[in-house]
């Protein structure tokens, strides 16, 4: 079981994310429920279902498989909705600058 906190910031200026490779997200939901999420997704060249429940305001418990292309697109053609997005991970010490920078006031 994996733990995830959200945090969403505004900013001022889009950092410069040329040089990072973005990680592509195919993701779809098999239900519209925001406390108790079932979706799969496709990352990169995997294939997975997710089960995400919100236990308090921002702490989400998540839960990951590992499933088959076949049966991600047998599942996918049954979906509500649907997202495809690339994704960026910034280390530590860029954050920290990122946000000294970069954070409204």
């Amino acid at each position: 079981m994996l733990y995830e906190i959200e945090r969403k910031f505004l900013i001022n200026n889009m950092p410069d994310l040329g040089s990072i490779l973005p990680i592509r997200y195919e993701r779809y939901y098999l239900n519209n429920d925001v406390n108790n999420q079932v979706r799969i997704q496709k990352v990169d060249d995997s294939f997975q279902i997710e089960r995400k429940i919100k236990d308090e305001d921002n702490i989400f418990r998540k839960y990951k498989e590992l499933i088959t292309e076949e049966k991600f697109q047998e599942l996918k053609s049954g979906c509500l909705n649907g997202i495809i997005r690339d994704s960026y991970i910034l280390v530590l010490r860029y954050i920290k600058d990122y946000m000294k920078d970069y954070m409204k006031d």
